[in-house]
């Protein structure tokens, strides 16, 4: 477990009796109960955007995300979020931003109860956020350690079944469980917004749920956490997981707190039943959407893939959900033969600057990332070309291809196209 008192009840939060000589509970009419020296507190459901900040709130400090850095139209920033949760067992979202970072990172230990005050209440982003409201702190928050206190709950979970993960909206923040089926090295990306590496890894969950009682998911771990030792056949419990897409396929980013082979009985009950399914294996691209990272294919597994495309989707048109995706992204290790150049080795191509869907699904904060539109143009009249987007220019750029290239593994053959920005190709012979 992440911190002491993690364990066989993680499910349901744990409010046992305040000991002898602790402040009563909330309860009565009023909003708000006065504690002697801890002061006057307010439960957490109760705050609003209309409190004015004139409020106070003991918390444990359930999960706590590792700092993240950002840049926007206003230059680079940085931000690290916890959950809390008082002794009712409600729970809220606080996010530090700028000096607040340094400040509290190292104050706030996961597991540990504190006061919380002079935070700004907001409306929660559902597309981001649990629950109706955040917090935000900035330098001004006021943070003191509060002594334990047993009858605030360590961590409870409310698991969304992996089969009802594909209904759920872009955005959606879950817990979840499973069967770790997959687990793939991880590996390190640089991010175009801010050019900052970041790591992550990539595993496959699955659980009893659906019509097959057979589901799978793929799981993204991002930060430090992609480092631990994730084992084939055991538990995971994630907290705050979020839904995203890509290529038509859901799928969970996470960075937050999980917990691996928890002592607890749904734990077990959830082990048994994949042991009596016989430890189903996830099938290739199983849980993910096709060649999305991190996982070797052969030839043969590329070519059977490719065998169920549909087509390209009509510019302009909503993408169908159910229906079959357009392109797969594959990961292979191949040995070049052959390239064929029965052609001019370019085509003409669209210039303009458009913005780049994001990989994940949900929308992007901060300024669009920008990508070149790159649809083969067509001459119109006179020195005016046109490309299938309707855009229009008067010099299109030239994008460089290397058809028909020949590619082989021990389990077959396939013609591969390489897309250039320059006429000089990065490969040999």
């Amino acid at each position: 477990s992440a911190f002491p008192g993690v364990g066989a009840a993680a499910q349901q939060p744990r409010a046992a009796g305040a000991a002898s000589g602790a402040a009563p509970g909330y309860g009565g009419r009023s909003n708000t109960v006065t504690f002697g020296v801890e002061g006057t507190l307010l439960p957490i459901r109760e705050l609003s955007p209309y409190s004015n900040g004139k409020w106070r709130i003991k918390a444990r400090v359930i999960t706590k995300e590792h700092i993240r850095h950002f840049t926007n139209a206003r230059g680079e920033g940085q931000l690290f979020k916890i959950e809390i949760a008082d002794k009712e067992g409600s729970e809220i979202t606080a996010t530090f931003f700028g000096k607040s970072v340094p400040r509290f990172f190292e104050l706030l230990r996961q597991g540990q109860v504190y006061f919380f005050s002079k935070g700004m209440v907001k409306a929660a982003n559902k597309r981001f956020d649990k629950g109706d409201h955040v917090i935000t702190f900035e330098e001004g928050a006021l943070i003191e350690p509060a002594g334990e206190d047993e009858a605030i709950p360590t961590i409870s979970y409310a698991f969304t079944p992996i089969a009802e993960i594909a209904s759920l909206e872009l955005g959606s923040n879950i817990d979840v469980k499973g069967i770790i089926a997959e687990v793939r090295e991880p590996f390190t990306i640089t991010l175009k917004s801010n050019q900052k590496e970041r790591v992550k890894r990539e595993i496959v969950l699955w659980d009893d749920s659906g019509p097959t009682n057979t589901s799978w998911i793929e799981l993204t771990i991002w930060g430090e956490g992609a480092h631990e030792d994730f084992q084939v056949g055991s538990v995971i419990y994630a907290k705050t997981a979020r839904v995203s897409e890509w290529q038509n396929t859901k799928s969970l980013n996470f960075s937050g707190h999980f917990e691996l082979s928890p002592d607890d009985p749904e734990a077990f009950a959830l082990v048994r039943k994949y042991e009596q399914q016989g430890r189903p294996k996830a099938a290739p691209g199983a849980g993910r959407p096709q060649g999305a990272g991190g996982a070797r294919e052969t030839v043969e597994a590329c070519r059977e893939a490719d065998m169920h495309l549909g087509p390209p989707p009509v510019p302009g048109q909503a993408l169908d959900p159910m229906g079959p995706r357009s392109a797969h992204r594959h990961f292979v290790l191949v040995t070049l033969t052959g390239i064929l150049q029965d052609r001019q080795p370019y085509y003409q191509a669209c210039p303009q600057q458009v913005e780049r869907a994001s990989k994940f699904g949900a929308p992007t904060q901060g300024p669009a990332e920008m990508r070149t539109c790159h649809r083969k143009v067509s001459q119109m009249d006179g020195n005016t070309f046109s490309c299938a987007s309707g855009h229009t220019c008067q010099q299109p750029v030239h994008r460089y291809i290397v058809s028909r290239v020949q590619v082989v593994d021990h389990t077959g053959s396939m013609d591969v196209s390489f897309f250039r920005r320059s006429r000089n190709p990065d490969f040999r012979l």
